[in-house]
């Protein structure tokens, strides 16, 4: 994704805390991994589809939290380096007007 400016980053991250804070919802204080549903098959059916079993602990599941962490966390981090790089200008600005 290609950011314009600062709040570009900004409303990404507000996004991305939403997500994961509502995936958060999903992880037991066990830290279980709950309500993965299978894969949907072939089956044509509609009910064999809002009727699948939930699941604790599968693969698809946990894989999908591990991503959405990392991602979540690269974006914190990289917010942190431009809200560093605008400081940094500032008090370049700062220091040019002074001198």
């Amino acid at each position: 994704m290609r950011y314009e400016s600062s709040d570009d980053y900004k409303i990404c991250l507000t996004s991305a805390k939403c997500g994961w804070e509502g995936l958060m919802t999903k992880i037991s204080d066990e830290y279980d991994v709950k309500d993965i549903y299978q894969e949907s098959s072939t089956d044509p059916s509609l009910s064999y589809y809002y009727n699948r079993p939930a699941l604790v602990n599968d693969t698809h599941g946990l894989a999908t939290v591990l991503l959405a962490g990392t991602e979540y966390l690269k974006i914190k981090e990289f917010y942190k380096f431009i809200r560093m790089g605008q400081y940094l200008k500032m008090e370049e600005q700062k220091n040019a007007i002074s001198n």
